[in-house]
């Protein structure tokens, strides 16, 4: 069974924010960049997890 996870980016592991960041480079086909990545830090992640594999990933951050 999947596991649902909402979190804060301080509160996520190393691996886990890894795991979310290859998910967004494979839907992405090679087109998220590092920049793009920073701007999905800084606030709150929900994430569906299945073994060792973020299978889902979103984040809501804050902007000026």
């Amino acid at each position: 069974m999947p596991d649902v996870r909402v979190l804060t980016t301080a509160e996520a592991s190393s691996q886990l924010l890894a795991a979310a960041r290859i998910l967004c480079d494979r839907a992405f086909d090679g087109g998220f960049s590092d920049e793009d990545w920073a701007h999905s830090l800084g606030g709150w992640h929900a994430l569906v997890v299945e073994g060792a594999a973020v299978v889902s990933h979103a984040s809501v951050v804050p902007r000026d």
